[in-house]
């Protein structure tokens, strides 16, 4: 079976309500420097890995707990789902996970596709 889910995140309203709550939603390693501002550029970026948590939770259709996960990206720069949860993770030790992001001025999309191993696309 294949799951997928697709989020859009406004990044102005994303920065109005979530850059204050921004622990509650991202690991420290997600997080950009707080010392220094965060310009437009990292708020798009938050705002990227912000929609694909939501995509994720939403194509397991379990409630969103942010910090259980996080995005990271490999050496070419493709994002990736990190699993910290023990829990979650084994649910999921059979399937794989591709997740996909792109913003503009205005919107974060991200896509999450969840399949079970052998039976990809």
């Amino acid at each position: 079976m294949i799951k997928v889910s697709i989020e859009i995140e406004d990044i102005k309203d994303f920065g109005k309500i979530c850059l204050s709550k921004v622990g509650k939603f991202f690991t420290s390693e997600e997080i950009p420097d707080r010392k220094a501002s965060l310009n437009s550029y990292k708020v798009r970026n938050l705002a990227g890995k912000f929609a694909a948590k939501k995509s994720f939770f939403k194509c397991l259709g379990i409630e969103e707990d942010f910090r259980k996960i996080q995005i990271k990206k490999n050496s070419s720069g493709k994002p990736y789902i990190e699993i910290l949860d023990e829990s979650l993770k084994n649910s999921l030790k059979n399937s794989s996970i591709s997740v996909s992001i792109s913003h503009t001025g205005k919107v974060a999309v991200a896509i999450c596709l969840i399949y079970e191993n052998g039976k990809g696309i």
